[in-house]
């Protein structure tokens, strides 16, 4: 047996310091001191645990029976955890089945905002049925998903919107996405009463920032609403959604203190995508240097702590960054949603990622197919197989240090802005030094405890 593409991150080449070792084929990594770091390097060039605890007895004049406990409890615990060659859950990434359900519900919309991916209107229209709805939450929970999340359009102006949330609220956790334009007391009141989880669009820290991408007026009613459904008893389950473009992108700081005065736990920022309302006017839309700009946010939340207050939680927007893969939102071994989720658009076409709602990347027509049948086809499948193969197949990332934990980046990013999913998106360069960074800092701080062993 032999490590499997073995890659350890030792900060600045001190060999006197902890090192990271990563996992072969899985987003895993172990924290090994300098002994176990140089038996592990030994190893992999003499293959042999015997062998290994000669060079060490020599090298170090030793006893040997010594070094061969070190070598073989250092092996011991490695195999155990995967990262030797010929152990069963030393196996490339995986998914754990659908556990989201994401329903456009209607492309109607009481605003016409400059980025809006389905150029939602007021004069839109189509919207999936209430019964068709229904069939699809019980569909979905039969195939294991928990969570739905409701969207629009603007929800809210769905016609049979409130019997919609009463029957799933027996039936999944819901996430509600609004603009938050439409609450007045009364709707406040029944989203207080309704066990819906609601992200609300606001895009700017003031008015002349949010108005000039939402339309006039729209600022003071998003706020007067946060107010009215804090008011009704909904404050604990509210997030803040603000889409990343040239109007806000210099003024993300301000958007998170004034999340943090009106008292919202949580923050999300979205990419900017290429689609669209946004498409017509995308110059007006891109940031000169946004790139550049992003990085330098992501560096505040990330160096901050900011990022880890459970006053206000804030997802900065940077995909394909987790040190920490206990915190993959499905629990499995990869961070993105693709093969956990299923979108299903106004119009009844279902897709994999909301990044890629795009004609090319439709799964199948829900009025035509049942669930279970798009999620046994050769298109789902194939999307959740180029997923998991990307981080291999696309020559950059799989030479990279980081490539189990980035896992090449977003795919529907990259699609977004090279018309290929076998590229990574913008931001390589800046994952490599945001893990590296990271790491460094999991590496000053003192090596917890390992677990005593206790026999049966």
């Amino acid at each position: 047996m032999a490590f499997l593409n073995m890659r350890i991150f030792t900060p600045s080449g001190k060999t006197d310091q902890d090192s990271i070792l990563l996992h072969p084929n899985r987003a895993r990594w172990a924290r090994l001191n300098s002994t176990a770091r140089e038996i592990v390097e030994t190893f992999q060039k003499t293959e042999s645990a015997d062998d290994a605890a000669a060079v060490l007895s020599r090298r170090y004049s030793r006893d040997f029976g010594s070094c061969l406990a070190d070598v073989q409890s250092t092996l011991d615990r490695l195999t155990k955890e995967g990262y030797l060659e010929g152990r069963r859950d030393a196996v490339p990434l995986e998914r754990s089945g659908l556990r989201q359900i994401h329903l456009h519900i209607t492309s109607r919309c009481n605003l016409t905002c400059d980025h809006c991916l389905g150029e939602c209107s007021p004069s839109e229209q189509a919207h999936l049925g209430r019964k068709k709805i229904f069939a699809l939450i019980d569909q979905s929970r039969a195939l294991g998903a928990t969570t739905l999340v409701l969207s629009g359009g603007e929800p809210l102006l769905h016609p049979d919107i409130k019997n919609i949330l009463r029957y799933a609220a027996d039936r999944m956790k819901i996430h509600f996405a609004t603009n938050g334009t439409l609450i007045d007391a009364s709707w406040a009141a029944f989203l207080a009463e309704t066990p819906v989880h609601i992200q609300i669009s606001l895009d700017g820290p003031a008015p002349e920032i949010h108005d000039s991408i939402r339309g006039p007026g729209t600022f003071a009613k998003t706020v007067e609403a946060i107010g009215r459904l804090q008011k009704a008893g909904a404050k604990s389950r509210l997030t803040l959604a603000t889409t990343m473009m040239n109007q806000n992108i210099r003024n993300l700081d301000e958007t998170i203190a004034l999340a943090r005065r009106l008292e919202i736990p949580r923050i999300r920022f979205l990419p900017l995508l290429r689609r669209g309302r946004a498409l017509l006017d995308w110059p007006k839309l891109e940031a000169e240097q946004g790139i550049e700009l992003s990085e330098r946010f992501y560096d505040r939340v990330r160096r901050s702590d900011c990022g880890r207050m459970p006053a206000l939680r804030i997802s900065s927007g940077l995909s394909g960054f987790v040190p920490q893969p206990s915190e993959h939102p499905f629990g499995d071994d990869v961070w993105c949603p693709i093969g956990s989720q299923l979108i299903v658009a106004a119009d009844g076409r279902a897709y994999a990622c909301g990044l890629l709602c795009r004609k090319d990347f439709v799964l199948g027509d829900t009025h035509r197919l049942p669930l279970s049948r798009i999620l046994e086809s050769r298109k789902w499948k194939g999307m959740i197989l180029t997923l998991l193969e990307r981080k291999d197949r696309i020559r950059k990332c799989a030479e990279c240090l980081w490539k189990n934990l980035c896992q090449a980046g977003c795919m529907g990013l990259a699609y977004d802005r090279y018309g290929s999913v076998w590229e990574t998106d913008d931001f390589c360069s800046y994952r490599k030094r945001a893990y590296a960074e990271a790491f460094q800092e999991i590496l000053n701080r003192p090596a917890p405890p390992r677990k005593k062993h206790v026999p049966d």
